[in-house]
């Protein structure tokens, strides 16, 4: 308990995590009551162009070793302590239709959202703006749930950023041969 209340931790039961951390917040998920973790003796399946042939054995029993950490369903991935406000260059409210579509895309952009609402990744609300939703069709891999915020993101003051060097990138490689990605949806 020292260490808890040394670092400020916040459990929130609501949003089922922990909060830890003074200077550097850190926020850990634990599984919700609808978790399904592939713990029934199931193997994780990769497909084989996804790693480089020499490597795919490695990686699969890397997968399987922890697979308890993975599951076949989305989880929670939403913060309390991040607020995130956008700035407009004018304050003009947005308010767009939704683009006409076909019956089985509507009827995936209801249970896209129905499932969101229930994981708690989204919520209602009400506001001056509204962007619409669309169904990006994507070769080989299954259709993703997109908001179209181009007109917002025109009313929007951008930050002035500076990105690192590309060969500062790089280094920070190191000797790594092996890469991958990670995506959140």
């Amino acid at each position: 308990v020292p260490f808890l209340t040394q670092e400020r931790a916040a459990l929130d039961f609501y949003m089922k995590c922990i909060h830890v951390g003074i200077t550097m917040r850190d926020t850990k998920y634990w599984k919700h009551d609808t978790f399904k973790a592939l713990t029934d003796g199931s193997e994780l399946t990769l497909a084989p162009n996804q790693i480089p042939a020499e490597r795919l054995e490695r990686v699969a029993q890397t997968l399987n070793e922890f697979k308890y950490l993975f599951t076949e369903q989305p989880t929670q991935c939403t913060t309390a302590t991040i607020r995130h406000k956008i700035v407009l260059r004018e304050h003009r409210t947005i308010h767009e239709r939704p683009y006409p579509t076909t019956p089985e895309k509507k009827k995936l952009i209801a249970t896209q959202v129905q499932e969101m609402l229930s994981l708690g990744v989204m919520k209602p609300c009400t506001s001056e703006y509204c962007s619409p939703p669309v169904i990006v069709e994507r070769e080989g891999k299954k259709p993703r749930f997109c908001i179209d915020y181009r007109s917002l993101n025109a009313l929007t003051v951008e930050e002035p950023t500076v990105l690192p060097k590309i060969s500062e990138t790089l280094k920070d490689f190191g000797t790594a041969t092996c890469f991958t990605t990670l995506d959140l949806r």
